[in-house]
């Protein structure tokens, strides 16, 4: 992990990510691409190309974006159910992580500078545990 900012939820995620990524990015010299959700503004995608420099890829949904046909094609399907979206599991996966913790579970922290420490705490752990794992 290389940074975590907890905020209200009524910041839109483009405010989040450059509430994020202003004080850090010069301090990640070797990243070049950034995936983003497709809840992301294309505004939020060229500010951090601005910049950062780096490379930004909304993932998106099958059928998300808008399709050119010809008048004499069919309209391709959009995929309906559930669809595995590249890198987003990523980001499941790590969440899924902080959950386990009891503490993170549920909202219990007061503060958002309290709750940025839980997450700090319980990725540490999940770190050592792989350095050296219980048996």
């Amino acid at each position: 992990m290389i940074a975590t900012l907890v905020h209200p939820a009524d910041l839109s995620d483009g405010q989040g990510a450059r509430a994020l990524l202003t004080p850090v990015h010069k301090k990640l010299t070797r990243m070049k691409k950034v995936w983003l959700d497709s809840g992301y503004k294309e505004g939020c995608a060229q500010w951090i190309e601005d910049m950062t420099g780096w490379e930004v890829e909304i993932v998106r949904r099958p059928g998300e974006a808008a399709v050119w046909a010809r008048l004499d094609q069919p309209v391709p399907p959009v995929a309906k159910g559930f669809q595995l979206l590249p890198h987003r599991w990523i980001v499941e996966r790590t969440l899924g992580w902080l959950g386990r913790s009891r503490r993170l579970s549920k909202d219990y922290e007061a503060t958002t500078a309290s709750e940025e420490a839980w997450i700090w705490i319980v990725m540490a752990r999940l770190l050592l545990n792989r350095l050296a794992p219980s048996r």
